[in-house]
């Protein structure tokens, strides 16, 4: 049975979320009509791996060119909907730990866009290359607009998620789901599920696989040192309130 104050308290909340969900579509919004403004320049940016693109269909460029400005205002919104839903999340909180939730998120955020800049800087261009070599004299490449931005997206993102594999394994390490014995001993596994996700989040050939599975190899040892780390903070805490009983 809900109390008086707890109904209050839950309206309070609603009423809460609700503002902040409001700021943050306004943000969406605006930052959108002005991602319109530099949606061409975004775009002679992705083209740079390839110089020219065509385009197939009449409205093809113009549709391009709002996704941009839509995909530019979701990368620029980001940051104030996270900071909006840590507030929210964290507001009966003790400070400290509000302040490790907002570097817990700035540390996945980082992470994210270390991800991106990867991809974009060195596995789009060298498997773009790789894809090209396969042309010919008679056989040209005539690639898309819409399909570029597309496999571009389509590599930059899944990048930027996957790097927040050591964030994600020292967080388990925390919360004690996850112990660094656990994690030496399911190596190989965890090898083998690393392979599979990059098998799946990257075009079928080779070369993206494994510029995918080389960094996510050295991001999960990096999860193991954290994990340790981790651990040892948790067995430390655990220790002193035995201590302090």
């Amino acid at each position: 049975m809900v109390t008086q104050d707890g109904g209050r308290r839950l309206l309070a909340d609603l009423g809460e979320l609700r503002r902040r969900v409001i700021r943050v579509l306004f943000v969406l919004a605006a930052t959108t009509a002005a991602g319109l403004a530099f949606a061409g320049r975004l775009l002679a940016v992705l083209m740079r791996p390839v110089g020219e693109l065509v385009y197939l269909a009449p409205a093809e460029a113009m549709m391009t060119h709002f996704r941009l400005a839509f995909a530019t205002g979701v990368a620029v919104t980001l940051p104030f909907t996270l900071v909006n839903a840590a507030a929210f999340a964290g507001r009966r909180l003790p400070r400290r730990t509000r302040l490790k939730l907002y570097l817990l998120l700035l540390l996945g955020l980082f992470l994210f866009v270390a991800g991106a800049t990867f991809a974009f800087f060195f596995v789009v261009p060298t498997v773009l290359a790789f894809f090209l070599s396969f042309a010919s004299p008679k056989i040209r490449p005539l690639l898309g607009l819409a399909n570029y931005t597309a496999f571009v997206f389509g590599l930059v993102i899944p990048f930027g998620l996957v790097f927040q594999l050591p964030l994600t394994i020292a967080a388990l390490a925390r919360v004690g789901v996850l112990s660094p014995a656990a994690l030496a001993r399911q190596r190989r596994f965890a090898i083998v599920i690393i392979f599979f996700l990059a098998a799946l989040l990257t075009p079928p050939d080779v070369v993206s696989q494994l510029m995918m599975a080389g960094p996510l190899l050295v991001l999960f040892e990096v999860g193991v040192l954290l994990a340790k780390l981790a651990w040892r903070g948790r067995a430390a805490r655990r220790k002193s309130g035995t201590a302090a009983e």
